[in-house]
């Protein structure tokens, strides 16, 4: 049972990572929309 509790646990933290990171990206991309550099927006997220 820990060891199901244990991959469970690893599994949403993974996925909260992935999930925070994507909002990053967004809120990044929107930001330079917002401020207009439309060069930036494309190449921001490649870049990380």
């Amino acid at each position: 049972m820990h060891y199901v509790t244990f991959v469970l646990g690893t599994a949403l933290k993974f996925s909260f990572i992935k999930v925070f990171t994507f909002f990053g990206v967004l809120v990044a991309i929107w930001v330079n929309y917002l401020a207009g550099d439309h060069h930036v927006v494309q190449v921001r997220p490649l870049v990380g």
